[in-house]
């Protein structure tokens, strides 16, 4: 019986991977030069063998290894999430301490260094990613893997990228075991189909294997934007599922309950028709491949779409989602494959290489070193007159001996020199290898080496800037795939993963504390009141992405920031201990007993400052009473002045009364009148003032 889906996807194969054939016998090539390839470029009419073959080099300078390594980035970018919304902003937080930790997890260095020559060398890279229920134990987790671009069957005519394709089609090299492992199916007797996907030209590299083979794995876009998946091993179907990145799951046969669940609950030993717990059962630690439910350990493979809450969840509105409340499963609408170019090319889905730019000054190269070495090892000549026999003997010494007949023929004999001025090969060599380094934009500052040209620290600074710029629009395009990453690890995890996720943070206080990433912590209401998951992330590049990954910048920022006292004053114990807890977060060498050490020191500060300022309060305190007695002393001394004075005037007021009781009558009397004369004439002189002035009036 024919397979008319298996059909559609073999014809597709073959149509599209024929359009897509020109652009992959170009990658063979400039990959045969990245390698070195000795067979020359013919540049005139002689530049051909004996034979007619294509000139072969002695040995080949390969300026385009050379070059691919220099602008090679190691760096892995960092992720930036922005939330659309204020009070999403500690979800986007989350979520890149989530992305950051999965990428520890994974061989994400290994495949950065392959994706990085691969795009540099063939144009573009690819990245796939999916979801393996075998990691951890069976709870499953995000697999990232590098796809070289002889593995991508695209549809043809789209050019911008594989998410704008109504499908494509992965070439995956594996092993019959493999297949039969994780899909179920046998392909023990198939043989290996394209060999070339693991190899250049055609030739798979290394010896054959038989237990090889590929698989084809055809995915593709419906209309209302479900991802299914269609794979196959040569005329035998493997995968047929038309709605791939749904939840699929083992549910229990007995009583329905997923897998899942049943390993989220304790099991009970006394198991029941319903899943519900009887009066008085005993529980137990859950037990893989039985249901904690009813106990049963029949499982059937079917796709789910909801899921019902254990526990209570409580949304970021407020709402609390009482337990048995059914929520939906999220499922990812984007393709599990990242595209990345080298740089962008109009028409191209592979983008520009940078060793096709640089391949013709190889080859140039290489012909004049070849031509260099010729003149080099054939510069002399042997001259005899006619007829003079002459015997050729060379050495394993590596020297050649020429014997002669008769002294006279050694007298005849001549060795004229016919070395060739190289001076024009070395200069033309020099030109074809600094044009290559402009082609791609490298300098001396960039590749390390010393620069004459750029005398002080600011332009040589500028210099590397300028180099740096040439190549930020790959950087660009880098940064970009990396993006698509790490959204897709995120909703990965939103849509599989079944697990809390724990991740470590810095309080404001420098201390460690966990934070716990779970699916449902992103449930919401939508418009309608329905619940969805907020996916409402922007996914970019953190700028600072370089110097987040290398620790030895962290290290070097962190003492300086510290030495220049942009952390605090660096005398402050307090200021050196924070200093030495960020060092011991980024695992500085022997960061730990250098905190102790710091954190004794601010103790003992500490101590010594409480006690100085005991001291000087209680000195404060007895100064303060001495001063209060002073006061005190002070104020009763005026109070024995104000007293004595006071008698002393009393003293003065009774002498004077006792003189005056002393006078006689007589005295008494004159006293009387004197004081009544004088108060008359005193009178009469203002009665005469008074008149005078009148008069004059």
């Amino acid at each position: 019986m024919t397979n008319n889906k298996l059909v559609k996807w073999q014809e597709r194969l073959s149509r599209n991977g024929a359009a897509f054939a020109r652009d992959i016998a170009e990658v063979d090539k400039f990959e045969r030069g990245y390698l070195g390839d000795y067979y020359l470029t013919p540049l005139t009419d002689f530049d051909v063998e004996s034979d007619g073959d294509s000139l072969r080099a002695h040995y080949i300078r390969r300026i385009c290894a050379e070059h691919v390594e220099s602008i090679t980035d190691s760096t892995i970018p960092a992720v930036k999430t922005q939330a659309a919304r204020k009070r999403d902003e500690y979800l986007a937080t989350l979520i890149e301490r989530v992305c950051r930790q999965e990428i520890d997890r994974l061989p994400a260095e290994q495949i950065n260094d392959m994706a990085e020559r691969t795009a540099s060398i063939a144009g573009a890279t690819g990245f796939g990613l999916q979801w393996d229920k075998t990691q951890k134990n069976g709870r499953g987790a995000v697999v990232l893997e590098h796809a070289h671009p002889k593995m991508l069957c695209p549809q043809a005519g789209i050019h911008s990228g594989v998410e704008d394709m109504d499908y494509y089609i992965l070439k995956l090299p594996t092993t019959k075991r493999e297949i039969k492992a994780r899909y179920g199916v046998d392909v023990e007797d198939e043989a290996e189909s394209e060999p070339a996907v693991n190899g250049i030209d055609g030739v798979m590299g290394g010896e054959y294997e038989s237990d090889l083979v590929t698989l084809y794995m055809g995915y593709e876009r419906h209309a209302d934007n479900t991802i299914g998946l269609y794979a196959w091993v040569n005329d035998i179907e493997v995968v047929d599922d038309s709605d791939y990145m749904a939840r699929h799951e083992k549910v229990c046969s007995k009583c329905g309950e997923p897998e899942s669940a049943s390993l989220q609950l304790t099991a009970m030993l006394e198991n029941t028709q319903d899943g519900t717990y009887p009066e008085g059962a005993e529980l137990a630690t859950p037990e893989r491949g039985v249901c904690a439910f009813c106990g049963s350990d029949s499982w059937n493979e079917e796709t789910l779409d909801f899921e019902i809450l254990r526990e209570p969840v409580q949304l970021a509105s407020g709402e609390i989602l009482p337990e048995g409340t059914e929520v939906p499963y999220y499922k990812p609408d984007r393709y599990p494959f990242v595209w990345q170019k080298n740089v962008f090319v109009y028409g191209k889905l592979l983008g520009e290489s940078d060793v096709g730019k640089i391949l013709d000054q190889q080859n140039v190269i290489s012909r004049l070193d070849l031509s260099i070495s010729q003149k080099l090892f054939r510069g002399s000549s042997v001259l005899l007159p006619e007829g003079v026999p002459l015997k050729v003997n060379s050495t394993d010494d590596g020297l050649t001996y020429y014997s002669l007949g008769d002294i006279p023929a050694l007298n005849a004999a001549r060795v004229i020199d016919f070395e060739g001025n190289i001076q024009q090969d070395m200069q033309y060599l020099q030109d074809q290898y600094q044009a290559s380094r402009n082609i791609l934009g490298i300098t001396d500052s960039f590749q390390g080496r010393r620069d004459t040209t750029a005398q002080s620290g600011v332009s040589k600074q500028f210099a590397a800037a300028q180099s740096a710029g040439r190549l930020e629009s790959r950087r660009v395009l880098k940064r970009a795939a990396w993006a698509g990453i790490y959204e897709l690890i995120f909703k990965f995890l939103l849509a599989y993963c079944d697990d809390d996720i724990y991740v470590l943070n810095r309080n404001d206080t420098g201390e460690l504390e966990e934070q716990r990433f779970n699916r449902h912590l992103f449930l919401r209401r939508n418009q309608f009141g329905e619940l969805e998951y907020n996916t409402d992330f922007q996914f970019s590049i953190d700028p600072d992405g370089e110097r987040i990954n290398s620790r030895e910048n962290m290290w070097a920022q962190t003492i300086e920031a510290f030495a220049t006292g942009r952390m605090g004053d660096p005398n402050d114990p307090g200021i050196r201990v924070m200093m030495y807890s960020q060092l011991k977060y980024l695992h500085y060498p022997n960061a730990d007993e250098l905190l102790k050490m710091a954190i004794e020191i601010r103790d003992k500060t500490e101590q010594a400052a409480q006690m100085r300022m005991q001291q000087g309060q209680q000195s404060q305190a007895a100064q303060m009473q001495g001063q209060q007695q002073a006061q005190q002393l002070n104020q009763a001394k005026l109070a024995a002045d104000v007293q004595l004075r006071q008698k002393e005037v009393d003293l003065r007021r009774r002498a004077q009364d006792i003189e005056l009781t002393k006078l006689s009558e007589e005295q008494q009397n004159k006293r009387r009148a004197e004081a009544k004369q004088e108060i008359q004439e005193r009178l009469m002189a203002a009665q005469a003032a008074r008149q005078g002035g009148f008069g004059n009036e």
